[in-house]
């Protein structure tokens, strides 16, 4: 599968997601974030596992934890759709800076 196909479905679904009405504008789209995420590592030969709302770890609480084998290669913490990532304050701000 092409990355640009992967980008098109993902864009696709959120549109679909967030047109739900029962829909909320961030944790209904995890789930088409780690799909995203999984098939793209996939596209270009990796191997990815994510866990979704892992256990509390020294980095904090991160939406998800992205794993190579044993090996923890990234923390991902998502914000609601539309939202200036430049303009975070508090927990928001605190979190995503770790």
């Amino acid at each position: 599968m092409h990355f640009q196909h992967l980008c098109n479905t993902y864009l696709r679904e959120l549109q679909e997601t967030r047109n739900n009405t029962l829909a909320t504008d961030e944790l209904s789209l995890h789930g088409c974030l780690k799909t995203f995420l999984e098939q793209s590592a996939a596209c270009f030969g990796h191997t990815l596992t994510l866990t979704h709302e892992p256990r509390q770890l020294e980095v904090g609480r991160p939406d998800f934890i992205a794993m190579d084998d044993l090996l923890p290669i990234g923390y991902i913490e998502a914000e609601k759709f539309g939202i200036d990532l430049d303009a975070l304050t508090g927990h928001a701000k605190e979190q995503n800076a770790r």
